[in-house]
């Protein structure tokens, strides 16, 4: 039998569910060291919300994950399982719309608009970073901790 704690599955549920239920926007990020954790942390959480099996990183789905050479995200995704690589390429600078900023900024700016946005966007939106399996202190983990700590002293919004 195997026994698993949640850490990796139940806390970015829990913050999605809480949030979604009190009608806010929402978008978590949660890092995994290995591709196939974020595989199969996705798919695990995706069933766990009661989505359909193979649902992930479909229309259907608010549960996505992106690792090296692919992605399963869409505009619907609300909680994505990422490699620290591929959190590490959200961050580089030019990487966001129109070249600005990173990939993040959708969820670092503090706002997003429902459906679309527009001159008078003022919904909050829910910003979590989760770093998961911080403990096995490869490069990338590392590097990724040192980008986001600098990232917290520019914007002290973030949490």
């Amino acid at each position: 039998m195997h026994w698993c704690s949640g850490k990796s599955t139940q806390v970015p549920s829990f913050i999605l569910e809480d949030h979604l239920s009190q009608g806010k926007h929402c978008k978590v990020y949660c890092t995994e060291p290995r591709r196939i954790s974020a595989i199969s942390l996705a798919q695990r959480v995706s069933r766990e919300l009661g989505e359909s099996a193979g649902a992930v990183g479909t229309a259907a789905s608010i549960v996505g994950y992106s690792i090296r050479l692919e992605s399963n995200i869409t505009n619907r995704t609300r909680l994505a399982y990422v490699t620290n690589g591929i959190a590490l390429r959200m961050l580089e600078g030019g990487s966001g719309q129109g070249g600005q900023g990173t990939a993040f900024d959708e969820i670092t700016v503090g706002y997003f608009c429902l459906p679309r946005p527009t001159k008078s966007c003022v919904q909050p939106c829910a910003q979590h970073i989760i770093i998961d399996e911080v403990h096995e202190r490869t490069i990338e983990s590392d590097f990724l901790l040192i980008v986001l700590k600098s990232l917290l002293l520019e914007r002290p919004d973030l949490k």
